[in-house]
């Protein structure tokens, strides 16, 4: 098994914890000495490394997120590949995710929910109007930061809608039960309408502590026992058709923000969202491909 660098950069940044693993490889909790502050490292795995397409995916994530400067995004401080190890230098956010925090608590009541969901369609609205499809919105790519805001993640996947070989026809990208029948089918001409999918889907998710393979089946079962608020919402982003969806996220964030509104508050007793995670379910990488189990 290849041996991890300690540090990296002649010295610069100093790799403490492993904080979350996946596909591509592990996230570090790691020390940028130039200013002492905490910083996320995301190394990729060796094996992967010595794919040229890989590392240029990589190179990518990190020019994407460079671009989108937003709040409620992750942001890329740089992009490394030195002596056969790449790396993308980003901030630590050290609340996990909202995958973790149903894991510890269980469903997710529907207005904190709905709210910390509002932070993700401010992210999105940015993607998408930078000419970007993010593809892979579900709950472990949506980290809680100590002001308990939101913070999209791994744009690893991400489209943009300029020419590219890197995503081709007919290829599947995306993780089960918050893909669009369309990514299921190729990730290639997916268009903004995938991430309203991915978005009802994680909604589905943190109300239910459940993500189904068949999301119109568990509609039809479970219709019923979604806040009367949010229920048609979810149906309507998590329709088979792309054109039966809301045609934009501004659009579906006006229906969810109404929604909150009418929503009882949250239980006193409820768990804060955001709780410090030192472990690898603090996860800034992609997850597994089921969230919960059913």
């Amino acid at each position: 098994m290849p041996i991890r660098p300690r540090t990296l950069a002649n010295g610069r940044y100093t790799l403490d914890a492993e904080v979350g693993v996946g596909g591509m490889g592990a996230v570090f909790r790691a020390i940028d000495h130039r200013d002492d502050a905490v910083r996320a490292i995301k190394l990729l795995s060796p094996g992967l490394a010595r794919s040229t397409m890989v590392r240029e995916r990589f190179r990518r994530e990190a020019a994407i997120l460079a671009r989108l400067q937003h709040p409620n995004i992750v942001k890329v401080h740089a992009f490394e590949d030195e002596g056969g190890v790449a790396y993308l230098v980003m901030d630590y956010v050290d609340g996990g995710s909202l995958k973790d925090w149903v894991v510890r608590n269980g469903p997710m009541p529907a207005r904190m929910a709905c709210e910390i969901l509002l932070d993700v369609c401010s992210a999105l609205e940015a993607t998408h109007a930078a000419g970007m499809v993010h593809r892979d919105v579900k709950p472990a790519n949506l980290l809680i930061a100590s002001d308990a805001s939101c913070r999209v993640v791994d744009f690893g996947i991400a489209r943009l809608d300029t020419p590219s070989n890197l995503t081709r026809q007919g290829v599947k990208m995306g993780t089960i039960g918050f893909m669009a029948p369309e990514q299921q089918v190729s990730a290639h001409d997916v268009d903004h309408r995938a991430d309203i999918f991915g978005l009802g889907a994680t909604l589905y998710a943190l109300l239910t502590g459940q993500v189904p393979a068949d999301m119109q089946r568990a509609l039809e079962h479970h219709y019923d026992l979604l806040p009367d608020p949010v229920a048609y919402l979810i149906t309507k982003a998590t329709f088979p058709l792309p054109e039966q969806r809301y045609d934009s996220i501004q659009a579906l964030a006006r229906v969810l923000e109404s929604a909150t509104e009418r929503l009882p508050p949250i239980p006193a007793r409820t768990p804060s969202l955001y709780e410090p995670v030192h472990s690898a379910t603090a996860s800034q990488v992609t997850g597994p491909t089921i969230v919960f189990e059913d």
